[in-house]
């Protein structure tokens, strides 16, 4: 367990298109809460970019919920886009007031109904948690486990061109990140994997271990291979 040099951290980012953002300055955001072991995620969806974005509450209340837009606001105005209207579940109404001062224009759904495109959405990433959540050898998966499998389903559908997308050799994620698909950087380890990672905490020329046991939650997608 020798300490290895770390790589040198790439910036090559890739730049939006200019056809592509000024097609698409201003765009259509869909949103909606979904369960998964009684876990609540708010998950989004834009319309053309086709960018998909979830994220664990800790509960549904107002603060919560629109801490979350916010920063999914923030994720496409870095990339020079606008969130412009919400549409959203009925759900959303007591805070709409909030929505337009943060800039958006919201729309709530009619009652009984939703917004399909997000709905599509929530029942391909079930399938896809469903699926990998019965090819894992462990008996019993924690909180912090399942939320990551969410977080690594969603991730890998937004690693390829989209059908029906702005582009046909950039993904959604290389799109709004700037960062492309590296397989030796980020398809070292598949989610639920056994490893052995480096222990930093222990005494100078002691007996004690210098590899801890842990379990692979997913590349964290940045420049180092982290």
């Amino acid at each position: 367990m020798t300490r290895q040099k770390p790589e040198v951290v790439s910036t090559d980012y890739v730049e939006v298109p200019r056809i592509v953002l000024n097609n698409n300055k201003e765009l259509t955001l869909c949103a909606d809460i979904m369960y998964i072991q009684q876990i609540p995620f708010l998950i989004t969806v834009t319309r053309n970019i086709k960018l998909m974005t979830i994220e664990a509450l800790a509960d549904r209340k107002e603060a919560s919920i629109l801490n979350c837009l916010a920063n999914i606001r923030s994720i496409y105005e870095n990339r020079g886009f606008r969130v412009g209207t919400l549409l959203m579940d009925r759900e959303f109404i007591p805070f709409e007031d909030e929505l337009r001062k943060m800039g958006m224009k919201p729309n709530a759904s009619s009652t009984s109904e939703h917004v399909p495109e997000v709905e599509r959405q929530i029942r391909v990433v079930k399938e896809r948690v469903r699926g990998l959540y019965h090819a894992l050898p462990y008996q019993v998966i924690p909180k912090v486990m399942m939320v990551h499998l969410a977080y690594y389903v969603v991730g890998w559908l937004n690693n390829f061109p989209v059908k029906g997308g702005v582009s046909k050799t950039l993904s959604p994620r290389a799109l709004i990140t700037g960062v492309q698909l590296d397989h030796n950087k980020h398809c070292r380890l598949e989610f639920g994997e056994y490893v052995q990672v480096h222990e930093e905490n222990h005494p100078t020329n002691s007996m004690q271990p210098r590899a801890t046991g842990a379990i692979s939650l997913g590349s964290t997608y940045n420049l180092q291979t982290g």
